[in-house]
């Protein structure tokens, strides 16, 4: 299942149908937190206040089928304004959310991790250590100049580019439970490898990493284990491996 499918059926499965139903998934102080944290919280009153812009991301990113209009409707986000009407614009939400910006949302994610990831990697332990994984994906994002300045064009086929510029993101998932503990986004022509950099400073103890064979590497492997107790790692072999076996330890089991 590929992260837009996910999205797509988080948002079937849970009742996102009105802001207070949506709201019990996400401790709203954090997202209140957040606003102040960054300077982005509403002075004065707005049909769409901050806070509100916040869950109307929210849900543009599980609702990723409708438009921003039917994800503020579907939400019921609008306050009502002197007159008691509940009447807002595409191109107000529009300003609303550039107007919100990035900061606050990168903060409730480090906020989210840091109140739930410790309990989201004991509750999923396997003989004893935490399973974490670590992967990444493409996504399209808006055809603009700057996009395609930003994140640049994949080819597509012969001396030709595709129609639309892609990010490359790359996640550090706690695998028991499906929880992202850390996600970067870089430009298409960014490896996997370099964008994952930073996961390994933290990695906890006792703990197993798996990886697909793009991001084989052993010195990074090394560093891993060194750096704490029961740090252990699990690599799909690329086909052109060639290893040493320095112990068998049982059916189908080996220490290379």
């Amino acid at each position: 299942m590929n992260l837009g499918t996910a999205l797509l059926t988080t948002a079937r499965d849970q009742p996102l149908d009105h802001l207070s139903t949506f709201a019990t998934s996400l401790d709203a102080a954090l997202v209140t937190q957040a606003l102040e944290a960054t300077g982005t919280a509403s002075v004065r009153r707005r049909k769409l206040p901050a806070e509100r812009a916040v869950w109307l991301m929210l849900g543009m990113a599980l609702l990723r089928d409708r438009s921003i209009q039917a994800v503020c409707d579907h939400l019921h986000l609008v306050l009502p304004d002197p007159n008691g009407k509940i009447i807002i614009s595409s191109a107000a939400l529009v300003q609303a959310r550039d107007r919100l910006g990035t900061a606050p949302l990168k903060h409730l994610f480090d906020a989210v991790v840091t109140r739930h990831g410790h309990e989201q990697l004991d509750a999923h332990r396997w003989c004893g250590l935490a399973v974490l994984g670590i992967d990444g994906t493409t996504i399209r994002v808006p055809d603009s100049d700057e996009n395609r300045a930003h994140f640049s064009l994949p080819p597509s086929g012969a001396h030709r580019e595709s129609a639309y510029p892609q990010a490359r993101v790359v996640g550090l998932m706690a695998l028991g439970s499906h929880f992202l503990l850390d996600l970067k986004v870089g430009a298409y022509t960014e490896s996997e490898e370099s964008l994952s950099s930073s996961f390994d400073e933290h990695l906890p103890d006792h703990c197993v990493l798996l990886v697909d064979r793009g991001l084989m590497d052993y010195g990074r492997f090394y560093r891993h284990q060194k750096r704490g107790e029961e740090r252990h790692w699990l690599v799909r072999a690329r086909n052109n491996l060639v290893w040493t076996v320095l112990e068998i330890l049982g059916p189908n089991q080996v220490t290379l």
